[in-house]
């Protein structure tokens, strides 16, 4: 499974810095602790290899999971305490995960053609901001002073700053895009099929379709029944995975960036439009998995199939929309992958619910549409395939060979000899392209907490 997504990486921080003069010994052990999880962490972001490997993965999910926890609950203890009795919060850096550096002569030419005031703006907000800092849910959480940044356009691909609350929001960032890449380990394919009876005990004339199901699906008609059940559960096990992804996202956005406004303006990552759309990501693929399933059971019906996709269709494209409506200096430095993923996804997926849609309306014998559907998806998979860096290619290729070729075929013939239905055109077809329809849902996310109790 080819991963879009990277995980932000942090540098080193200092966090025996925060501790009092003479602290406890307790807390002197509390925040060693922390600094370990911390550098674990790190190391493990550091040298992730982004393999198919779960237990890979796995290791990295724990160790900010468990860093996670004693944070929370450091923080937790920070703020029922008063500034004063604590040093100096350290100062964290993270590198974008949004954001892709090209190189330091680009950025120092973009800097140049915009002038340094562009910088002097954020460097005198995030210093004015250290006054106003005990305003924040984290009172006494940290300076949010910014320092070492290296900024691409507007934003930072990599900033500092001294606040509990950002290391939390980036932390929480990191592990979302862990639970997704985790969910896209187990799979060996995002690919949804038109759904076909034969696989389901009911032998049809798609016999042809069941071979392209399963060679889309990765099966290639050898799985074992034990195989197939084993790679269901996996499937159920990612979908999963990303509604909890998708929950995580969602925390960050509604609980801690309305206390990061002097930092999100210029760190991507922790904007809301960004949280957002890593959140429908989450989400709409979670439904592709969903109708994954539908394909594998037949226990959904085309055209709710149709609709599951429309919708994700939908997700896919508003994600375009908040990359598209940065500032286009800016936009351009946008992680490649990312860009295609979600841009070609938006075509690819469409063409799939086109799949569903001619499936449907052959079944309820209107020719005429099945074949309208059933070309438009073939000429949008087409188009796919000519681009040549497309992540997505392979995909619309395989789609094309052994699902919707064999299908125009066959609903061509159906209406060339019962039909006789007039074709409709591709702005007429419109009118008959259904409301996607949601399903899948964030799974509820609050972050545990250790508890650290001292007088």
């Amino acid at each position: 499974m080819h991963y879009y997504l990277r995980f932000p990486q942090t540098n080193q921080a200092t966090l025996m810095e925060i501790l009092p003069p003479n602290p406890q010994n307790s807390l002197y052990t509390f925040i060693s602790s922390l600094m370990g999880l911390r550098e674990d962490m790190r190391i493990k972001l550091k040298t992730f290899n982004y393999e198919e490997n779960t237990t890979n993965i796995s290791n990295v999910i724990q160790s900010i999971e468990a860093y996670l926890y004693k944070l929370n609950g450091f923080i937790e203890y920070y703020n029922k305490k008063m500034p004063e009795d604590f040093g100096p919060v350290p100062e964290f850096e993270w590198r974008s995960a949004i954001i892709q550096l090209s190189s330091g002569n680009r950025i120092i030419e973009h800097l140049t053609k915009k002038g340094v005031s562009k910088l002097s703006h954020f460097k005198s907000n995030h210093l004015n901001s250290k006054n106003s800092e005990k305003n924040s849910n984290f009172s006494g959480a940290g300076s949010l002073e910014g320092r070492r940044s290296e900024f691409v356009g507007g934003f930072q691909s990599k900033a500092s700053f001294r606040s509990l609350e950002y290391e939390f929001a980036f932390t929480l960032t990191a592990l979302g895009i862990g639970r997704s890449i985790m969910a896209y380990s187990r799979i060996r394919s995002m690919d949804n099929e038109i759904m076909n009876e034969k696989d389901n005990g009911k032998d049809t004339s798609s016999s042809r379709d069941s071979e392209g199901l399963k060679s889309i699906l990765g099966q290639a008609g050898v799985m074992t029944k034990e195989e197939q059940e084993q790679e269901q559960r996996q499937i159920n096990i990612s979908g999963k995975d990303f509604a909890t992804a998708a929950g995580i996202f969602q925390y960050v956005r509604d609980n801690l960036l309305s206390n990061l406004a002097n930092i999100a303006p210029s760190v991507l990552d922790l904007t809301s439009d960004i949280q957002y759309m890593l959140e429908s990501l989450a989400l709409a693929d979670a439904t592709r998995l969903s109708v994954n399933r539908g394909v594998r059971t037949g226990t959904i019906k085309p055209m709710v199939l149709a609709r599951l996709l429309l919708h994700v269709y939908e997700q896919y494209k508003q994600a375009f929309h908040i990359l598209n409506s940065l500032p286009r200096n800016e936009s351009k430095y946008v992680v490649d992958d990312i860009r295609r993923y979600i841009k070609d996804g938006q075509q690819v997926v469409y063409a799939q619910a086109l799949i569903y849609l001619s499936k449907a309306y052959s079944d309820e014998n209107k020719y005429g549409l099945a074949v309208g559907f059933i070309k438009e998806s073939q000429s949008l998979l087409r188009q796919t395939v000519d681009k040549d860096r497309s992540v997505h290619q392979h995909t619309a290729k395989m789609l094309l060979k052994n699902v919707v070729d064999d299908q125009l075929a066959q609903y061509e013939q159906n209406n060339n000899f019962i039909g006789l239905e007039k074709v409709p055109s591709s702005s007429e077809l419109q009118s008959f392209v259904p409301a996607g329809r949601a399903f899948v849902q964030p799974v509820s996310y609050e972050p545990a907490k250790a508890q650290l109790v001292l007088p």
